[in-house]
């Protein structure tokens, strides 16, 4: 799960670095796929989950998780 949310930050840190070194039409469309893909893979998830685990575990996780 962190490694799912991390993705933004470090896309946002490689495109920060590579904005110098490639053309920005390249690199505007690699950012919008990373992105897109972690979104894509965070609904997928969050989708397949309320599946398996129960509601009321859902949203005691999503509060522990919030508080620390």
């Amino acid at each position: 799960m962190i490694f799912l949310s991390e993705i933004g930050d470090r896309t946002f840190i490689l495109v920060t670095i590579y904005a110098a070194k490639m053309k920005f039409l390249v690199l505007f469309l690699l950012a919008n796929l990373a992105m897109w893909i972690m979104h894509v893979l965070s609904t997928l998830l969050g989708g397949v989950l309320v599946l398996f685990i129960p509601k009321i575990v859902t949203r005691i996780i999503c509060v522990v998780l919030f508080l620390g």
